[in-house]
């Protein structure tokens, strides 16, 4: 026996949390389309669809602070930029004074040095030449022309440091982390739409929850009183789909069906059809078990429903058969009892004869056999105690 499974089904689904008044579909049953699936009770939709829509202002009330954050903090940058920009135009302004006063600083003081040493051709890298004169006044106006040059280029490397900061400054603000929490608000925001929409759809029709097209019911998972869940609710299967039979048969069978062949299927009203061997494979989990599935032509058969499975397949052809209670074996030779009549001087008796024989093929209830047998032979088939050859015996009438 195996079971019919539908191959295409549609999934009918609600949304989830939802409380079910009244179930209508059964698995099994035709359903035209618009045919009542289930209904929703319409108060538990009107809840919901109060809470919904007060989520949604609470989103919407909550986006619309976090744009305005966000422009307030934009103007803030802004307005930081341009404080940025005049301060260092300030700082700039006063170290371009530093600068020049510092330059000319130094000028005058190289010339009082060159003045006093009397050398008119005098160069700034030539003062260290006089470090070992020891007069008083050039080492006060050499230490003068010195210290004036360093406070020159403390002043030009204070300038070149402002501008630095100041573009680093400017880099900060201009790349700052985007915050996308106004982006994700709307999409919560959409997202509740969506949800209310879907809640006044289903109000609409009164909590009804129908089906999309003419199909047989192949599951329900919703009961009256219960909630949805994410999983579907109703699953169908197209009314002219086609369906899997399943059914899991020994291994030693599998010498008799083959992908392809044709098998008849019992029905639960006792019609008889047809099916093609769609796969024959072995169960990892079941040892010694075989899966075989078989597709049933459109419009047959029930989605669910149970059926018997008949595989007939022809062997080659053999001219003696027996049945396959009738085989022994000893562990290296098969062998048959066969009735064997004589006459004594007591008048008739039947003994048993063993027959050797040697098995070409055979299946659950007949076995091919090659040996010393002639069709006339009666073979025992059963007996009411254990025999051996040369037993004499009686046959007893059947019934």
């Amino acid at each position: 026996d195996g079971t019919l499974e539908a191959q295409g089904e549609i999934a009918v689904f609600t949304l989830e949390g939802m409380r079910v008044r009244s179930v209508g579909a059964r698995t099994g049953e035709r359903v035209a389309a618009g045919d009542v699936l289930f209904t929703v009770d319409p108060d538990d939709i009107a809840r919901k669809l109060t809470e919904q829509q007060l989520e949604l202002q609470k989103l919407q009330l909550s986006l619309s602070q976090i744009q305005q954050n966000a422009k307030t903090q934009a103007e803030r940058d802004a307005l930081a930029e341009i404080r940025a920009q005049e301060d260092f135009d300030i700082a700039a302004e006063k170290l371009d004074l530093r600068i020049k006063q510092a330059g000319e600083d130094r000028r005058r003081a190289k010339n009082a040095l060159r003045d006093y040493k009397n050398e008119t051709d005098f160069e700034e890298e030539d003062e260290d030449l006089n470090d070992y004169d020891l007069d008083p006044t050039y080492i006060s106006l050499r230490d003068d022309y010195r210290a004036k040059q360093l406070a020159y280029e403390e002043a030009v490397a204070e300038q070149r440091d402002e501008q630095v900061k100041l573009e680093r400054t400017l880099e900060d603000l201009r790349l700052k982390d985007v915050d996308n929490q106004a982006q994700i608000q709307a999409i919560e925001c959409s997202l509740k739409q969506l949800e209310i929409a879907r809640l006044t759809e289903l109000s609409a029709a009164g909590g009804e929850v129908t089906a999309p097209s003419d199909a047989v019911v192949t599951s329900v998972d919703v009961k009256a009183g219960g909630q949805t869940g994410t999983q579907a609710a109703v699953m169908l299967a197209g009314q002219e789909t086609e369906l899997r039979f399943t059914a899991e048969i020994p291994k030693e069978e599998q010498k008799y069906i083959s992908p392809g062949d044709a098998i008849a299927l019992t029905l639960p009203d006792r019609s008889k059809v047809e099916a093609i061997v769609e796969s024959v494979a072995a169960i990892e989990e079941k040892n010694g078990l075989l899966r075989l599935t078989a597709l049933l032509p459109a419009g047959e058969g029930t989605p669910g429903a149970l059926a018997s499975m008949t595989a007939q397949k022809r062997s080659s052809s053999y001219p003696t058969c027996v049945p396959v209670d009738a085989l022994h074996s000893d562990g290296n030779q098969d062998y048959v009892y066969i009735l064997r009549t004589t006459e004594t001087v007591l008048g008739t008796e039947q003994t048993v004869e063993r027959v050797d024989v040697t098995v070409q093929e055979k299946n659950e209830s007949r076995a091919a056999v090659t040996g010393a047998l002639d069709s006339t032979d009666d073979v025992i088939i059963t007996s009411n105690k254990t025999i051996g050859s040369g037993d004499r015996v009686r046959v007893e009438a059947a019934g």
